[in-house]
């Protein structure tokens, strides 16, 4: 047999396939998953998250993975309910409590974002990018604008002309601190 004449076998399909076979190993779909996510190939990734579910069932991981896609998707109430079934098996899983803390942060749940934020610096501290991130939160949330409190209903009743009481004069033993120059004094 003349090698030369047998046709040249194309093999690029054939090595395509085998990053798209479904790993039997939990961990590996796994892995495979998140790798698919970082790369944007958020199909691939949902298929491997569901196959380590369907061999690991409850899996936190994938669960947290699965949120994820749903957050990046734009699909904020599965990714939520997806974050709270991880919250709910694992108190402590730190990827869906910082996920979850940020999807309540955009969404305007500052509350409910602050107390996961809470819970990450205190169960990991600030050193770590988790409980950076929380602390940076936290620190943004300190020093936002407090929120105009309404009249209450017996000032809006008062003349125009009745002046605001005057400030009690500090004591004298107490030394005055100029704080003029500080942002939002007035």
């Amino acid at each position: 047999v003349d090698v030369s004449k047998l046709p040249k076998l194309d093999t690029s399909e054939a090595e395509d396939k085998p990053s798209q076979v479904i790993p039997t190993d939990f961990r590996a779909a796994l892995s495979q998953a998140a790798a698919a996510a970082r790369s944007g190939d958020y199909s691939r990734a949902e298929t491997l998250y569901n196959a380590a579910l369907a061999n690991q069932p409850g899996n936190v991981e994938a669960l947290s993975g699965l949120g994820d896609i749903a957050r990046r998707k734009g699909d904020a109430v599965r990714a939520a309910q997806l974050y709270d079934q991880v919250l709910a098996q694992n108190p402590s899983y730190l990827p869906a409590m910082i996920a979850s803390a940020d999807q309540k942060w955009a969404s305007g749940n500052r509350a409910g974002a602050l107390l996961l934020y809470h819970r990450i610096v205190d169960q990991v501290g600030t050193s770590s990018d988790y409980g950076a991130r929380a602390q940076a939160r936290i620190n943004e949330a300190a020093s936002a604008p407090a929120a105009a409190a309404p009249t209450p209903p017996a000032a809006a009743e008062k003349p125009a002309e009745a002046a605001p009481p005057a400030a009690p004069e500090p004591p004298k033993d107490v030394p005055h601190i100029d704080t003029t120059d500080l942002p939002g004094a007035q």
